[in-house]
C-alpha cells in the first residue's frame, strides 16, 4: 500500500533530517508510451500498467492529526518486452529511499522528477491499523516538521 500524506512536507536538507534512518539512492529511466510506462529491471525492459480494481481511501486524523491517502501499489507489472514502441516520452527519475532500519517493510520515498515535479509517499504491506505503523510514519513526520 502507498501512504500519501496530505499535508506537504518539508523536503529542504531530507538527507540530514533523516540521517538516523537507512538510505539507498536510486536514478531509472521511466519511458511512457500509449500502452504503459516500459522501465529495465536489471537487463531486462518491462512494461507496467496502471491497476484501477483496487479502491483508494482517505484516513482522518491518522497520524498526528494529519490525514492521509491510501492507495494500493497502482503500477502492475505486464511482462518483458523487446522493443520500444515508436511513440513514447523518457523521464529521468531519480528516487531516495528511507527506511527505520535494513528489515523494515516502511519505506519513506521520495521521488525526483527531471521535469522538476517532486512526489513522496510512504510505502508498506501492513494494514492502516497497524500500531508499528503508524508509530514509524509519525517518528518520520516528527522529523521532517
Amino acid at each position: 500500500m502507498r501512504y500519501y500524506p496530505c499535508n506537504e512536507l518539508n523536503l529542504n536538507e531530507i538527507k540530514e533530517k533523516l540521517s538516523i534512518m537507512q538510505f539507498k539512492e536510486k536514478t531509472e529511466q521511466w519511458l511512457f508510451t500509449l500502452r504503459g510506462i516500459y522501465k529495465y529491471y536489471k537487463d531486462d525492459l518491462i512494461i507496467f500498467k496502471f491497476n484501477f480494481n483496487e479502491k483508494d481511501e482517505i484516513l482522518r486524523n491518522y497520524i498526528r492529526g494529519s490525514d492521509f491517502f491510501v492507495s494500493p501499489n497502482t503500477w502492475k507489472k505486464i511482462e518483458v518486452r523487446h522493443q520500444l514502441p515508436f511513440i513514447h516520452q523518457k523521464m529521468l527519475v531519480k528516487s531516495y529511499i528511507f527506511s527505520p532500519s535494513l528489515k523494515s517493510k516502511l519505506h519513506f520515498i521520495v521521488e525526483y522528477y527531471d521535469s522538476g515535479k517532486v512526489d513522496y509517499y510512504f510505502t508498506s504491506p501492513e494494514e492502516s491499523t497497524n500500531k508499528s505503523l503508524q508509530e514509524d510514519i509519525g517518528s518520520f513526520l516528527l522529523a521532517l516538521t
